[in-house]
């Protein structure tokens, strides 16, 4: 039965009938025996599908009943067993772990009662098909013994947990809130408590679920949300929750519907912070523990059905995560091959996709542009990709994408955004060499000498051969212990193994921008048009600090300039350049 139950048939039932079940037309004999019967599932409450009760019968005394029933003496007009023949059988098969011989017992019975089943019958088969995790099947018995027995306290409780685990829990807290309503004081200290415990689970589940996959799909909100919000604490409760409901669950219930919702939460939580959050974040040692736990849960969920496009596409973003992008891609396409097979197309793996390939045809852009030394297009193109990045999947390429804005930042003289890129970069990346010297440098220009020989010296023991990382560690030692009066290194934008056409070639350009007579030229007009007409001279009235700044770099240049006293000024000689162009970024 694949719609939903008929909630109104449902309450025009309990209108006609009451509470208390009224006397059946069935022998006294076999409404005891029928008792008997359903004791063999009792209520477990740290399990949502039925249990058996132990019992000291073996697997060899189904075969013996079955025998005895088959050897009976038959008359013309007994063609076939009874119903409580066949059921007393079906009990024995249930009682001994052949579920599938209950099954085709109860069935057998409900087939010979043409018309008048049983609703006892109808509950028993859906407690043996749960056991045989033919969840779609069970729900579809319990709901015809509700039917008929609107007002069997067993019936219901066993008709909630069947809700449950076909992972239906909005009608599953709908039905039991109507029958809630009707019960009296006295009912729900009885027989009813199974009832009103399941209830409560399935309560309690809806709204915590309904609370926990809100903020996980938080993470496909506004980029800027996303950056913001890195929860790690909401991750570690989303996954300590799903823990708590699957504890509950038996190893054949985690693959239910319900078993199955719950996993995916779980995985989806371990993928869910952002790494580099300023506000919280894992370590990088923790982060890769969480990829390889998600990408476990995705193995386990394909094991059970590996057609399910789901199951691909959250196996992907954990191979992403763990760097492994070769593998990504093909799970990504497998995904979309599951989902032509079912007739549509994956929506969310066509987004990741989409999103992978435009990270990587701006970031392409970006180098080119960099190449060239078209610093305006190669931000624009490096801002692209670092938007279209927003969940950072993969960390070592996001922290390529920032430490190379880094670099654009640097030419385009933003020292403070080049600072916070690499500090991103490394909190993704703390290994990156590459971000680390950089940053080490710009900790050098800013004569904060200490910093500069932290970065160097973690540099040193993680990548000693990089290209310039002595030099400059040298030149941190000795500054940090006797600070030069002024970096004149900094001061014309130079590295520590500038060459002296490198210095010349600054000196003429740092000149040409810090000159007073341009500064007093541009002041004299800002004043004459006004600043209100032309925003972009409101702050060019700086002659007094262009003059000071010209000074310093005429400073510059003449100790640079003049080996003799470059060298008294700083003992180390050597050729190179500072930062140099990102290029296809590579990993030392």
């Amino acid at each position: 039965m694949s719609g939903g139950f008929d909630f109104d048939e449902l309450e025009d039932l309990e209108q006609d009938r009451p509470l208390r079940a009224a006397p059946r037309s069935d022998e006294e004999a076999e409404a005891e025996d029928e008792a008997e019967a359903d004791d063999l599932f009792d209520y477990d409450p740290r399990c949502t599908v039925a249990t058996g009760l132990a019992t000291d019968v073996a697997l060899p005394a189904v075969a013996v009943a079955v025998e005895t029933l088959d050897a009976r003496p038959r008359g013309p007009a007994e063609a076939a067993e009874s119903p409580n023949e066949l059921r007393e059988v079906g009990n024995t098969c249930f009682r001994s772990g052949d579920f599938e011989g209950a099954e085709r017992f109860y069935s057998t019975a409900l087939a010979a009662q043409q018309g008048q089943q049983s609703p006892r019958l109808f509950s028993n088969r859906a407690a043996t098909r749960l056991k045989l995790a033919k969840w779609d099947q069970a729900l579809q018995d319990i709901m015809e013994a509700t039917k008929r027995d609107p007002a069997n306290p067993k019936v219901c409780e066993r008709f909630a947990r069947c809700l449950l685990l076909n992972n239906r829990l909005p009608e599953g807290v709908h039905i039991c809130r109507q029958r809630l309503k009707n019960l009296t004081d006295a009912q729900k200290a009885d027989a009813w408590k199974p009832f009103i415990e399941i209830s409560s689970r399935l309560s309690h589940h809806a709204g915590v679920l309904h609370e926990m996959e809100g903020i996980l799909n938080s993470v496909h909100s506004s980029t800027a949300q996303r950056i913001e919000s890195s929860p790690v604490a909401d991750a570690r409760a989303i996954v300590h929750g799903c823990d708590s409901m699957l504890k509950l669950l038996s190893d054949l219930e985690t693959t239910s519907p319900f078993g199955v919702r719950l996993r995916f939460g779980k995985l989806r939580a371990y993928l869910y912070p952002i790494p580099g959050s300023t506000t919280s974040d894992l370590a990088a040692e923790e982060r890769l523990d969480w990829a390889k736990k998600a990408l476990q849960l995705t193995e386990e969920l394909l094991q059970e059905d590996p057609r399910w496009p789901d199951s691909h596409h959250w196996r992907a973003r954990a191979l992403v995560r763990l760097q492994r992008r070769s593998e990504a891609r093909e799970a990504l396409r497998r995904a979309q091959l599951c989902a032509e097979e079912k007739g549509g197309q994956h929506n969310l793996t066509e987004e990741l996709l989409d999103g992978m390939r435009h990270v990587d045809q701006q970031k392409e852009r970006g180098n080119e542009a960099y190449r060239t030394q078209e610093w305006s297009l190669a931000k624009e193109c490096y801002d692209l990709a670092i938007a279209a990045d927003a969940l950072r999947m993969d960390v070592e390429l996001s922290a390529q994408l920032h430490c190379n804005r880094a670099s654009v930042w640097h030419r385009l003289e933003q020292t403070s955004c080049a600072m916070e890129d690499l500090h991103l970069a490394l909190r993704l990346v703390p290994s990156y060499g590459k971000a680390r010297v950089r940053r080490g440098m710009l900790y050098m220009e800013l004569e904060r000498y200490g910093e500069a020989v932290h970065d160097f010296e973690i540099a040193f023991k993680e990548t000693p051969r990089f290209e310039g990382l002595s030099a400059w560690r040298a030149v941190a030692l000795r500054w940090a212990a006797r600070p030069p009066r002024r970096n004149f290194y900094a001061l014309l934008g130079l590295g520590v193994l500038a060459t002296p056409q490198e210095i010349k070639k600054a000196y003429r350009k740092m000149a040409l921008r810090w000159h007073p007579d341009k500064h007093q030229k541009s002041a004299a007009l800002a004043q004459h048009i006004g600043p209100s007409r032309c925003p972009a001279l409101r702050n060019v009235d700086r002659a007094e600090e262009a003059a000071q700044r010209f000074k310093e770099v005429q400073e510059a240049f003449e100790v640079l300039s003049d080996p003799a006293r470059r060298s008294e000024w700083d003992p180390f000689e050597a050729t190179g350049n500072s930062f140099g162009y990102p290029g296809r970024p590579a990993w030392p």
